[in-house]
């Protein structure tokens, strides 16, 4: 019987100590947690006074992720959260093993808080406190013999007396709880502070006073998720393919990287001309894409306005600026071609349209290359400023019915209403530009060649990471890979992406 009390008080010394070393390595982990939530709230900070600065978002990442002294650092804080998971793990065993012991192998009530997680319960030290106690008062109860209890307590000796032992473990108890609760906190912060970095990535939206969505640098794409490392060569069809002057294309990030190979579509001469001058190695080709059928072309007095159809002026009068921008100085009657007809079209994998209210003509002239096609970014109204003009809601459920999913509606446009002596507010929804992606299910029957061009356009082109990722679980599905796993770790550590 002595043996076994003796076995006894040294499993609770034993169990006191492994809680001891378990505080001591989460207070270690905490001050790489601080350091790491500093280092996030400071780029989160930096990004958010930008104006879509793609120079200052591409050094900022470059600051962050390559710097040399961080980059260390920030590799040992990869492993944080995996490492507390497993020092939490062992605890809960300990603890586990104080429950049996209290309960003579009894199961306890049920209801008791888990330890650790990331929902931190306030109730953590009375539970340790409480379990450790019923262990130790069920070994030296009076009930089961004061010679026993006396013996037990002479086993364990003046430094470690009941009280002794009780006070020694509540203290440590107290400042687990404590670090954990923090621990968890700033876990918690950590994640929120990944998605404001993502957001400040992807300004835009339906909101009248957000900055327009621009392509500017991101992320790069982590090489330990592509085969053999070398990136896919993305298929970008753009019709309407002038140039911009007051933002980059939205395909620029893929152009950034050398990833695009373009494929353009501008009817008008000199527009054409332009854009050939910019991008040599785009294949510039003249035809007006829609149904097949001859059309009117209307050439409006702002050129960005031109369409196959004709501006409704009348509705369009009650607003500032847009008469006088869409008002056609000269009708053409022009051949329209089916983009299925265009035998420079092999393939698809990127399809942008901006033509003015004809986006839904283009899409029922393409539906073989769209059966090829991953994103389409395509402009969509939501008032009709053409006459008989398709709007959001036509393109939207012709999409769906090809297999493709909304997936965001970005760089709002918005008129102001005739009406105040000054045009100080706008407020009517007119435009914006919408991102489809082809469903997964649809994804999976095109292979996995094309499913980790869907997660390299998702990545790259709009830093939509979680869609990248899954992406590559369709990858990973059809090709027998892990590329997923190696995404997500890449994309939340970034300093292991290279």
């Amino acid at each position: 019987m002595m043996s076994s009390l003796k076995q006894r008080a040294a499993a609770f010394c034993e169990i006191g100590a492994r809680v001891r070393a378990a505080l001591r390595s989460q207070r270690e982990q905490l001050a790489d947690l601080r350091r790491e939530v500093g280092i996030l709230a400071a780029t989160v900070g930096a990004k958010s006074s930008w104006a879509g600065d793609a120079t200052g978002a591409r050094a900022l990442d470059a600051a962050l992720l390559n710097a040399a002294a961080q980059r260390a650092e920030l590799e040992r804080v990869a492993n944080l959260y995996e490492s507390s998971a497993l020092a939490i793990s062992a605890l809960s065993k300990d603890v586990e093993a104080l429950k049996l012991a209290a309960a003579h192998g009894k199961e306890q009530p049920s209801g008791e808080a888990e330890l650790g997680g990331h929902n931190p319960d306030n109730r953590l030290a009375n539970l340790l406190k409480v379990q450790f106690r019923m262990a130790l008062q069920k070994a030296t109860t009076p009930g089961r013999g004061a010679i026993l209890a006396r013996g037990l307590m002479r086993l364990i000796g003046p430094t470690y007396s009941f009280d002794g032992i009780v006070g020694l473990f509540n203290q440590t108890a107290d400042q687990y709880a404590v670090v954990i609760q923090e621990r968890d906190s700033l876990l918690n912060e950590r994640d929120a502070l990944l998605k404001s970095r993502q957001q400040a990535d992807r300004r835009g939206g339906l909101d009248p006073h957000a900055e327009k969505v621009h392509a500017k640098g991101r992320l790069a794409f982590p090489a330990v998720a592509l085969p053999d490392r070398n990136a896919p060569k993305i298929v970008v069809v753009d019709i309407g393919a002038q140039n911009l002057t007051q933002e980059a294309h939205i395909y620029a990030p893929l152009q950034a990287v050398g990833a695009a190979r373009l494929i353009g579509f501008e009817p008008l001469a000199e527009a054409a001309s332009l854009r050939r001058d910019e991008d040599p190695s785009m294949v510039m080709l003249q035809h007006f894409i829609g149904n097949g059928r001859s059309a009117l072309f209307h050439i409006g007095r702002d050129d960005t306005t031109s369409s196959l159809l004709a501006p409704d002026l009348d509705f369009l009068a009650r607003f500032e600026a847009l008469p006088e921008m869409c008002e056609p100085v000269k009708i053409e009657r022009v051949q329209t071609t089916r983009l299925d007809d265009v035998s420079e079209i092999d393939d698809c994998d990127f399809l942008k349209i901006d033509v003015q209210g004809g986006e839904l003509d283009v899409l029922t002239g393409a539906p073989n290359t769209l059966k090829r096609t991953l994103f389409i970014h395509c402009e969509v109204e939501f008032a009709s400023v053409y006459h008989q003009q398709p709007l959001f809601f036509d393109i939207d459920a012709h999409l769906r019915a090809a297999g493709f999913e909304l997936i965001d509606i970005i760089n709002a446009g918005y008129a102001t209403t005739k009406g105040l002596p000054r045009p100080i507010s706008r407020s009517r929804l007119m435009w914006a530009e919408a991102v489809y992606a082809r469903s997964p299910e649809t994804i999976a029957l095109l292979g996995s060649d094309k499913a980790l061009k869907a997660a390299y356009i998702a990545h790259v082109n709009y830093g939509m990471y979680d869609i990248a990722a899954q992406m590559l679980n369709i990858h990973d599905g059809l090709a027998a890979t892990e590329l997923s796993q190696a995404y997500g770790l890449a994309v939340t550590r970034p300093e292991s992406s290279s």
